[in-house]
């Protein structure tokens, strides 16, 4: 599945992306939330796409998930929303490396 850029993998037999390969698919329009919900992506990128409108900001940017990438989501072991943030931008940080 890609969207108006490309950037997204395509669809695997099963309907779910496929991984990309990071160095491939990434360029300064991306911008990359630690998740694999893709709930939150899509709130994400309409409240991105909403505010920069009458700037002429954010339309071409792309909000991409962790798990398009192929990063693994690590256990959510912090007790607090804040840690496990942090675990979620560490690993994907890592995955980029």
């Amino acid at each position: 599945m890609k969207n108006r850029h490309g950037f997204f993998a395509k669809t695997s037999l099963q309907g779910q992306p496929e991984a990309m390969s990071p160095e491939k698919k990434l360029n300064t329009l991306n911008l990359i939330v630690a998740t694999h919900n893709r709930g939150k992506i899509a709130e994400i990128t309409s409240l991105l796409h909403e505010v920069g409108r009458p700037y002429g900001f954010f339309q071409a940017l792309d909000v991409i998930d962790a798990g398009t990438l192929g990063a693994a989501a690590p256990p959510e072991t912090e007790a607090d929303f804040r840690g496990n943030a942090r675990l979620k931008a560490h690993a994907v940080a890592n995955f980029l490396k």
